[in-house]
């Protein structure tokens, strides 16, 4: 897209800074192969994203494929393992409901 302006001193078009990246200035439609290297390390980065995310899910799958050959038990053992900072405040206020019914029913 070409802008419609026009330069003061020596009334010739101008274009935007964005045109002038995207190879618009002189007349070229498209940038040029090797024009922009970000690119290249841009879809390096996304393929790199894609990998890790697939490893992840291998990875959650076959977590999931363990708890369920043990009905769970590592599933529920896990949760509760959890470092502290990953809990959220009702599920603190769960856990010590919890406890606190337990040693209740053990007084009972």
């Amino acid at each position: 897209t070409w802008v419609a302006g026009v330069n003061a001193a020596d009334a010739s078009a101008t274009l935007s800074r964005f045109e002038v990246r995207n190879g618009h200035a002189k007349g070229i439609s498209a940038p040029t192969a090797g024009a922009d290297l970000g690119a290249d390390a841009a879809a390096a980065h996304m393929a790199g994203l894609r990998d890790k995310a697939r490893r992840q899910q291998e990875s959650a799958q076959q977590a999931q494929a363990r708890d369920e050959d043990n009905n769970g038990v590592e599933a529920v053992a896990r949760w509760w393992r959890r470092p502290l900072d990953e809990w959220t405040a009702g599920e603190l206020l769960l856990a010590c409901g919890a406890r606190v019914v337990e040693r209740m029913r053990d007084a009972v």
